[in-house]
């Protein structure tokens, strides 16, 4: 039976074994992006002239800037872009896109673009919104191809940004549009992975087995004759078995069964000495209650030693009483004559017999 256990339990390591083998295998990154999400809140200088159309998606209605000088750039910032990524998630590239344009006579220029993490300020390096198409307003459909994004899957722009700082109502885009620039909606996706699980790097089985028997019998007996005397007589047999299987694979399984016998027969016979009420049999007076007397073998009231005196008299055993003798009977004249008249024919017939044996 043991060998038959042991060898179940073998194989439940093994099975165990590889369940940890295949679960600490590394488990790939997963790539992952969020978006394409649009501004929500915009501030600029006061040469960008209707802002907020560079809010939402694309709506024909744009942002315009007009600086005095034609060569100075204005500031927009947009931001708000309602990203939620898992705060362990990595952060790989970010791109944004832009629906822009220019008007005048010539096509051309670009828009500098960076990111901001506070609002207000940019942050990293400038990446450019290119390719602008000329362009009488936002009514226009040849506003964006592939040359209008800034950034891409891998860029980080020049940053180390994290998932809350992606995450927070403050990040954003610092665009710096020169005179002319039309901008209608500005959007960006994040692209990142989450961490890969860590893999268990040692994987242990470990197995136990484990029997423990133990058998315990105590006898002990004591007799006192002072009374009370006290006889006490007390058997325990105890058996203890114990089993314990432990397997171990990276974490610990173990599988205890304990069996445990107790029997405690116990017999304790308490004989006590109680001193003999009136009346009842004795043989000395230390075995009568206080007050009493062993007299003519009964618990006496009294010593009960004089003359004629019983402690056994039927119906009243335990009291000593003093027996009157019977007097002799009394014969009449007449009977002290037949008694006599009866004694001489006794006689004389015995004194014939007697005469006949002789001759």
């Amino acid at each position: 039976m043991f060998t038959r256990d042991w060898s179940d339990l073998r194989a439940l390591v093994g099975v165990l074994a590889l369940i940890v083998t295949v679960t600490a295998r590394p488990q790939p990154a997963v790539a992952l992006s969020a978006g394409p999400n649009y501004a929500q809140v915009v501030s600029s200088s006061t040469d960008i002239t209707n802002a907020s159309n560079a809010l939402g998606v694309e709506n024909n209605l744009c942002a315009q800037s007009s600086p005095a000088n034609p060569m100075a750039a204005g500031t927009l910032v947009v931001t708000k872009f309602g990203f939620n990524i898992p705060s362990d998630a990595i952060i790989d590239g970010i791109l944004a896109d832009a629906k822009h344009g220019i008007t005048g006579d010539a096509a051309g220029g670009s828009i500098q673009v960076y990111l901001t993490v506070d609002g207000s300020t940019s942050t990293g390096v400038n990446e450019f919104f290119n390719f602008a198409y000329v362009v009488t307003d936002c009514s226009g459909t040849q506003f964006d191809d592939a040359m209008d994004q800034a950034g891409g899957p891998t860029d980080k722009w020049g940053t180390a940004i994290g998932a809350s700082t992606v995450n927070s109502d403050n990040f954003g885009l610092f665009i710096q549009p020169f005179a002319n620039n039309l901008i209608d909606a500005v959007w960006i996706t994040i692209y990142y992975h989450t961490p890969a699980p860590s893999p268990t790097p040692t994987a242990t089985a470990t197995a136990t087995r484990t029997q423990t028997a133990t058998a315990t019998f105590t006898s002990s007996a004591t007799a006192t004759s002072t009374p009370p005397a006290t006889a006490t007589s007390t058997a325990t047999t105890t058996a203890t078995t114990t089993s314990t299987a432990t397997a171990t694979a990276t974490a610990t399984s173990t599988v205890t069964s304990t069996d445990t016998l107790t029997e405690t027969p116990t017999l304790t016979p308490t004989p006590t000495n109680t001193r003999i009420s009136q009346g009842d049999s004795c043989t000395d007076t230390s075995q009568c209650a206080p007050g009493l007397y062993c007299a003519q073998g009964a618990c006496c009231n009294d010593p009960c030693g004089g003359p004629n005196q019983s402690c056994t008299v039927a119906g009243r055993r335990g009291e000593c009483l003093t027996i009157t003798p019977a007097p002799s009977p009394a014969l009449s004249p007449t009977g002290l004559l037949a008694a006599l008249a009866t004694l001489l024919a006794i006689a004389a017939f015995a004194l014939v017999s007697r005469r006949r044996d002789v001759h």
